[in-house]
């Protein structure tokens, strides 16, 4: 087999399961002496960013320091009538868990044995495919500025197509099919499945968070476990930067001005094309953390607000083109806050606060507003939203870990037309021509409320994880259209204005058609979602690794128009397997382990027990 990293994954099925809302990593190891012997009673440090953690190792030589914040870290062993044995730089990745073997020799405990050796550059026990986009390598590269910008380094991302840029495909799921949790928030539109604030006109316009707040962007395109999901597509897990014990911080602009942008295609069509002419996007801010009282509470905070503008012209012989270029600017104001107490050894309150309220100033925020004969088709936005979690963790006892959570993401989109006219459009001339408003236009906000409780079990070979999670969410839409109300031929009074069309028939000439208008304005939905999962990673020596799991989920929604809908008795049981060739995380002569990994996944989904025509 030769040196590189091969994985083959046996999906059976794909099963939507419950939320990933991982915002740390794990660092264990075992160590043993010349003989290959475990080494227990020892004493391991670990030095970090935000401080040191102590603990010992088992009967086996293991040890382990879950709920790792990502970071750079030194590892330290020590034990009387050995030299003592000191890892550093071992890097943690959002999500990891770095397997860190230990040799000891016999020796004064003053000496010590500096380890040179890399980190292991995979998770030989994870069966997940996708990437870890770190903060340091998005500075490295050309890539947006955005979080979603980034997401198209992992392999496995594409193009989402019509739902937008911010919505890739993963695995070849749909652009709509995947979660998105920043900072342990499950920030996912409730309505539309998009990232933040999502429209059918628009796309996805929120969560407009710059990677100078992020520390990693971990991209699981497939193989999951049980504990993971609510996703038919991938889950995108992404965690700011917290504070340290050295004070530390950045000022920052960026410009990407359009003068140096190449030449907009301009394209003709006999209805009429609006032509792009140009685009800016500039941003600056501040971020940085450090200590409030050493070793035990940090900060980290983070301001940068951005201006997004493209230039827009009318196609020729059309009116608005008098105006000459026009600009379509968008402003957010994205922010973060979070504060971490290490209250001891081993136990972690984590608070995070972020959000990005923005505007689209009123103007040509669609296009087409440039083929309208007035700037009637002109209006303004306001989405973004606000977003907050509060976490613990900590080890209960040397084979018990706790963690719990609290959640809420608001996330909100209107657009507000600058005149209320219904929309005409008169078919019977090329070009056509469209006077009035915008017509169709929407409002839409999404509500979420989160709460989580996991433990973790160490059990000889085993390592059992089992949790449940609940979440409430409500999502509220309106559909509207501009212009007055009007009677119906049937007498019903409509609730919006319509959107209408001239067409020319051979026998009565002009006819005014309306081809849209609501007799409502929109449904409201309640959701509420609880899901327990349990799933284990078994170490059959130091080469295999087995991860059985299972699944339970029930939703059930409630609204205006629709009414107790349950989906309910999902179980959906998982199981992968990892194979390490070389054994012990050794890196053969070019330093990447080799690793073979399978997984399997079903979901069966009883029939709930719906009678037809509910919805």
């Amino acid at each position: 087999m030769r040196s590189s990293t091969l994985v083959l994954i046996l999906a059976l099925t794909c099963a939507g399961v419950a939320s990933a809302q991982q915002t740390t990593g794990t660092v264990t190891g075992r160590a043993v002496d010349a003989q290959n012997l475990a080494v227990p009673g020892a004493t391991v440090i670990l030095t970090g960013p935000q401080g040191s953690k102590t603990t010992t190792t088992d009967g086996q030589g293991r040890f382990s320091f879950p709920y790792v914040t990502p970071g750079a870290y030194t590892v330290r062993v020590e034990l009387t009538g050995f030299n003592a044995v000191e890892r550093k730089d071992i890097n943690v990745s959002l999500g990891q868990t770095v397997d860190l073997p230990l040799t000891m020799t016999v020796g004064a405990l003053t000496e010590t044995v500096d380890v040179t050796a890399t980190s292991p550059l995979i998770d030989r026990t994870s069966t997940v495919t996708g990437a870890v986009l770190s903060s340091d390598m998005l500075t490295r590269i050309p890539v947006g500025r955005r979080v979603s910008d980034t997401l198209y380094l992992a392999p496995g991302v594409s193009s989402g197509g019509t739902v937008g840029q911010a919505n890739p495909s993963m695995s070849g799921g749909s652009g709509l099919d995947n979660q998105y949790v920043i900072d342990g928030v499950n920030v996912t539109n409730s309505g539309y499945g998009a990232l933040g604030s999502y429209s059918i006109v628009f796309g996805s316009l929120g969560n407009a968070t710059p990677f100078d707040f992020i520390k990693d962007v971990q991209v699981k395109t497939g193989g999951y476990e049980a504990e993971f999901g609510q996703a038919t597509g991938g889950v995108v897990n992404v965690i700011t930067k917290s504070g340290s014990n050295a004070f530390k911080g950045s000022g920052f602009y960026y410009d990407r001005p359009s003068g140096l942008e190449g030449t907009w295609t301009q394209v003709q069509t006999p209805n009429g094309t609006v032509q792009t002419t140009g685009s800016r996007s500039y941003d600056g801010g501040a971020e940085g953390g450090g200590p409030i009282l050493k070793d035990r509470v940090f900060f980290f905070g983070a301001f940068d607000p951005s201006r997004d503008v493209r230039t827009f012209q009318a196609p020729a012989a059309f009116p608005l083109l008098s105006l000459g270029d026009l600009d379509r600017t968008r402003d957010s104001f994205t922010y973060a806050t979070k504060a971490t107490v290490q209250i001891k050894n081993g136990q972690q309150i984590d608070a995070s606060f972020f959000g990005d309220p923005s505007n689209g100033l009123n103007g040509p925020q669609r296009a087409s507003a440039l083929l309208n004969q007035t700037t009637a088709g002109f209006s303004a936005l306001d989405y973004g939203g606000h977003n907050q979690t509060v976490r613990y963790s900590g080890t209960v006892r040397p084979n018990l870990l706790l963690e719990g959570y609290f959640a809420h993401a608001l996330n909100n989109l209107t657009e507000t037309p600058s005149v209320d006219a219904w929309e005409v459009n008169d078919r019977t001339v090329t070009p056509n021509v469209t006077t009035g408003g915008i017509g169709g236009y929407e409002a839409n906000r999404s509500d979420s409320w989160q709460y989580a409780a996991k433990a973790t079990s160490y059990l000889g070979q085993h390592e059992l994880r089992y949790g449940f999670e609940y979440d409430h969410a409500t999502w509220d839409q309106t559909n509207n259209i501009t212009g007055p109300t009007f009677t119906a031929p049937n007498g019903e009074q409509t609730a919006t204005g319509a959107i209408m069309n001239v067409i020319s028939d051979p026998t009565f000439g002009e006819i005014f058609r309306v081809i849209r208008a609501r007799f409502t304005t929109g449904p409201s939905t309640t959701q509420s979602y609880q899901s327990f999962f349990v799933q284990d990673t078994w170490r059959i020596g130091d080469r295999l690794t087995v991860n059985p799991g299972l699944r339970y989920e029930q939703q059930t929604l409630n609204g205006t128009v629709i009414s107790d809908f349950s989906l309910k008795n999902n179980w959906a049981p998982r199981i992968g397997a990892t194979f390490d060739p070389i054994g012990n995380g050794r890196a053969p002569a070019s330093n990447i382990p080799e690793l073979l990994t399978f997984t399997s996944s079903a979901s069966i989904r009883p029939d709930p027990g719906v009678s037809p025509g509910t919805v």
